[in-house]
């Protein structure tokens, strides 16, 4: 919520709501960051990942996307239309 209220970050409720309800917060986050990565990696030639303080967690975001592009991807859809509101807004 710091980010969202006090830097004004455009972040979806969706993602809020997913985060205060996990068992493990940042594991839900890292699984937020591959869905992200994963729905982006069709249209970008890269992206720029910051973890604020938790960078030994990056090779288990790069792993997840790897593994969910091996997996079907039900959902993807719905994951570039939030990317694409978080885009719009910002």
């Amino acid at each position: 919520m710091f980010m969202k209220e006090k830097l004004g970050i455009n972040i979806p409720d969706e993602y809020i709501k997913r985060l205060a309800t996990a068992a493990s917060p940042l594991d839900e986050g890292i699984k937020i960051a591959a869905e992200l990565i994963s729905a982006m990696k069709p249209q970008v030639q890269g992206v720029h990942i910051m973890a604020l303080g938790l960078e030994e967690h990056i090779p288990e975001i790069l792993n997840k996307v790897s593994e969910q592009q091996e997996a079907s991807c039900a959902g993807a859809e719905d994951i570039r239309s939030v990317l694409k509101e978080i885009l719009i807004r910002s």
